[in-house]
């Protein structure tokens, strides 16, 4: 097990207060007892550990936490940190405006709908197409599609995430001299007794605890992402309907006369259009495509974890 850590996520602040020893509730899919008091360490979910010196906290530690872990009732404090900056890299966004927006029919040079449109048709009057022949065309926001896509960094993880839930002592009840009556640790903890030392100190771990770890609690995130490569598609224009035809009255020689598409069409030869019914946006945009990360992550907030025994599930 590695004695050293890398750096890692920040403080989860839970607070609350016990009269006596600290008792064990549900964690996560764990079933725990209900609150018992706990007058000696010979109550269940009690025990017998070296009193922790100045500069240092009795903890539970749940290694290999999932995020969703949360320490039991009656803990002092969580505290969420791990072993290794782990880069979860970037995602692509798009800002979807408000749907109800008009459409209009987009016409494109050549087959497939690629590219910028040559032109946008949005009235009901006959319009002459400014392009001839192969062309294609499909059914869009007026705007066009008003929906800028982004790139934006994930949340960096631990490689191996430990939850520590800091606990009162209440006092040495049934325990021998220098020792005090600390909440065990039943599974999901690990069974150790352990100290996490407070912010700001750097103790060296005493005798009775002596083997020692480095965990980090946050992150030293440079990283920047490129979204050069990220796309949005426009948000859908369903119950619009348009004309095209070869006449420029857009009555005869139609190859497509009053319809509803909201794929891209293919045609050739067709000289006029015209919107007959503008229907409204409807969706959001949908993202497309691949962010890439790059920069330095680093981990920082490092604190001392000192255990009276080896963990049993290192990280």
């Amino acid at each position: 097990m590695s004695r050293r850590l890398p750096r890692a996520v920040a403080a989860l602040g839970l607070s609350g207060t016990l009269a006596a020893c600290n008792v064990f509730f549900a964690l996560d899919d764990y079933a725990g007892p209900s609150e018992a008091a706990c007058s000696s360490c010979a109550a269940e979910q009690c025990q017998c550990a070296p009193t922790a010196p100045a500069g240092f906290d009795h903890a539970r530690l749940l290694v290999a936490a999932k995020v969703s872990d949360l320490c039991p009732s009656g803990t002092l404090t969580g505290v969420a940190m791990g072993q290794g900056a782990k880069d979860t890299g970037c995602t692509c966004e798009c800002v979807s405006p408000p749907s109800g927006a008009a459409c209009a029919l987009a016409v494109f040079t050549g087959k497939g709908c690629q590219g910028t449109p040559a032109q946008s048709i949005a009235s009901s009057s006959c319009t002459a197409l400014t392009a001839s022949g192969e062309l294609s065309a499909a059914v869009v926001p007026a705007a066009g599609a008003a929906c800028p896509a982004q790139a934006a960094l994930r949340p960096p993880a631990f490689g191996v995430r430990v939850l520590a839930c800091l606990d009162p002592v209440p006092g040495a009840a049934g325990c021998a001299a220098g020792s005090v009556c600390a909440a065990a640790a039943p599974a999901p903890f690990d069974p150790s007794p352990c100290l996490v030392a407070q912010p700001g100190a750097s103790p060296a771990c005493p005798e009775a605890y002596s083997h020692e770890y480095v965990f980090a609690t946050g992150f030293d995130d440079q990283r920047l992402c490129d979204g050069s490569a990220c796309a949005c598609s426009p948000q859908t224009c369903p119950d619009t309907q348009v004309t095209l035809c070869q006449d420029a009255a857009c009555q005869s020689n139609c190859g497509l006369k009053s319809q509803s598409f909201t794929n891209c069409k293919d045609f050739a030869g067709l000289t006029h259009a015209r919107v007959d019914f503008a229907g409204k946006t409807q969706g959001t945009c949908q993202p497309s495509g691949e962010a890439k990360a790059s920069g330095a992550l680093g981990a920082t907030g490092m604190l001392t974890v000192c255990c009276r025994h080896e963990l049993a599930q290192g990280p």
